[in-house]
C-alpha cells in the first residue's frame, strides 16, 4: 500500500501531466495566415469558414487548416491545332494567367480546378477559332480572338464555379499549315505593301494638292 504523501505525489504528478497536456493542446491550435495568403478551416473534414492574414486559433483534432495563397499567379501553355471558320488548320498558342480568388469553391466545388480549367481553355479556344476565318486568325483578327476567348473561358469557370479568376490571356502568332505557309506570307507582305503604298499617296497628295489649288 502506498502512504498518503505517495498518492499525493502521484496525483500531483497527473494533474501536472494533464495540465501540460493541456497548454500543448492550445498552443498548437495557433497559426498564422500571411498577407498573400487565406486559410479553409474545416470541422471533422468539413469547411467552416475562411480565416483572412493574422493571427488564428482553432481546437486541435476538431478543426483542421488549409493555407493557400490566393495572390500567386499561375501560367497554364496550350496548343493545338484547330480548324477555322473556312476550314483551314490552324497551329494555335495562348497562355492562360490566373490565380485563387474564391478559396472554399477552388478546394471543394470540383475535383481538380487546375485540369478544368485546361479543359474550359480548350474548349473556348475551339469555340472561337471555329467562328474566325483563318485569315483573321493569322493577321488583324488576333485580338479580338483573344478577347473573345478571354470572356468565354471567364464565362465557363464562373458557371462551373471553380474558385479561378483569369487575369490575362496571351495568345501567340498563330501558324498557318506547312503546305501554305509560303502562300501566307506572301500574302501578309502584299498587304503590308499595299498599306505603305496607301501611306506614300496620301503624304504626296498632301504635299501636291495645296501646291496645286494654290496655282490654280
Amino acid at each position: 500500500l502506498k502512504s498518503p504523501d505517495e498518492n499525493m505525489h502521484t496525483s500531483a504528478l497527473y494533474i501536472f501531466i494533464f495540465f501540460v497536456l493541456i497548454v500543448v493542446w492550445v498552443l498548437s491550435g495557433f497559426f498564422i495566415v500571411n498577407p498573400p495568403e487565406k486559410a479553409a478551416v474545416l470541422r471533422f473534414g468539413k469547411f467552416v469558414e475562411t480565416a483572412d492574414p493574422g493571427l488564428h486559433w482553432i481546437p486541435p483534432l476538431i478543426d483542421s487548416k488549409v493555407i493557400v495563397n490566393i495572390q500567386q499567379v499561375m501560367t497554364y501553355p496550350y496548343q493545338a491545332e484547330m480548324l477555322t471558320q473556312d476550314e483551314n488548320i490552324v497551329s494555335v498558342d495562348l497562355v492562360v494567367q490566373y490565380r485563387i480568388n474564391n478559396l472554399r469553391d477552388y478546394l471543394f466545388n470540383v475535383a481538380n480546378p487546375n485540369e478544368s480549367l485546361q479543359q474550359a481553355t480548350a474548349s473556348a479556344l475551339r469555340q472561337v477559332i471555329g467562328q474566325t476565318s483563318l485569315d483573321d486568325v493569322l493577321t488583324s483578327g488576333r485580338e479580338k480572338v483573344r478577347q473573345q476567348t478571354t470572356d468565354v473561358l471567364e464565362q465557363t469557370l464562373q458557371r462551373y464555379q471553380t474558385g479561378l479568376l483569369i487575369t490575362d490571356v496571351n495568345l501567340l502568332p498563330a501558324k498557318p499549315p506547312e503546305e501554305v505557309t509560303a502562300a501566307f506570307d506572301d500574302a501578309i507582305k502584299a498587304r503590308e505593301d499595299e498599306q505603305r503604298f496607301r501611306n506614300q499617296a496620301v503624304t504626296y497628295a498632301n504635299r501636291v494638292v495645296p501646291i496645286t489649288q494654290g496655282n490654280a
